[in-house]
């Protein structure tokens, strides 16, 4: 579980800029303590390199990024994950010659620090033994206890993704950024993904920010939705009044598009 209050991320006046491009136009974004929010927006809106400052894979031009009431705007992604900030990506980074165990292993790297001198205790030993259980149980919570053993290669690309998520969930966050999870799922696997994805969230008390195509997958799992469209947030709210919303409408799928479509 989530330590009450932990997990809160805002970031203020997010504005990155290549040359003249402008990706993110002075974006405010807020996740509150145990909150799911869902950022969605047409190709190009922005979403990732949201993502990528809100990370710190990517600098910000200017604006601000907050932890938990700490500024992280100038920390690197490592030590933002040792904050407590995971963030999974939109092609799954995983190494598939190794078994899925071994890949959510990789992800408790920061709990575990087993030194020389430990070994030499037979403290060393019991630290790994820890990490592996606590890896176990992380992949019985993602629904992957019957592939533990298999090569990540080898698995439906549905899968795969769970695994990523997996592994980050196993450096014991408190806020999550998944970056389109769904992406090359089809209905039936991103429908169980996203209860998944709830029921985690649910028993863990986590935060997670969201960027999804699947509207139908954000609208599962979110509590609000926020929308971007070139690079300037037009609008946030439930999923059902982002849905209705004639300018979301016009954004994300195109001035043609009925509300049929989108709903």
């Amino acid at each position: 579980m989530t330590p009450v209050g932990r997990g809160h991320l805002e970031g203020i006046e997010i504005t990155k800029r290549y040359a003249g491009l402008v990706a993110n136009d002075a974006v405010e974004v807020e996740v509150r303590a145990g909150e799911v929010v869902g950022l969605i927006g047409p190709n190009g809106a922005g979403k990732t390199t949201l993502f990528d400052c809100l990370t710190g894979f990517t600098p910000v031009t200017s604006g601000r990024v907050l932890l938990d009431g700490e500024d992280v705007t100038e920390l690197p992604p490592a030590r933002r994950a040792e904050l407590g900030m995971a963030r999974t990506f939109q092609q799954a980074k995983l190494f598939a010659h190794l078994t899925v165990a071994e890949n959510i292993l990789l992800g408790r790297h920061r709990h575990y620090r087993a030194r020389a001198w430990q070994s030499a205790l037979g403290l060393g030993a019991a630290a790994e033994r820890e990490a592996t259980e606590a890896s176990r149980q992380v992949a019985t919570e993602c629904g992957l206890g019957d592939v533990l053993d298999a090569p990540v290669g080898d698995l439906p690309y549905g899968t795969q993704r769970m695994v990523e998520v997996a592994r980050a969930l196993a450096t014991e966050p408190t806020i999550l950024l998944l970056d389109e999870p769904g992406a090359g799922m089809d209905s039936n696997e991103s429908a169980y993904f996203g209860h998944l994805i709830r029921r985690i969230h649910d028993e863990r008390e986590l935060s997670i920010l969201i960027i999804e195509h699947d509207v139908a997958l954000v609208a599962a799992v979110s509590d609000r939705v926020c929308v971007l469209d070139f690079g300037r947030l037009i609008m946030e709210g439930t999923a059902d009044e982002v849905r209705r919303d004639p300018r979301v409408r016009d954004a994300y799928l195109g001035t043609a598009a009925s509300q049929e479509e989108y709903a």
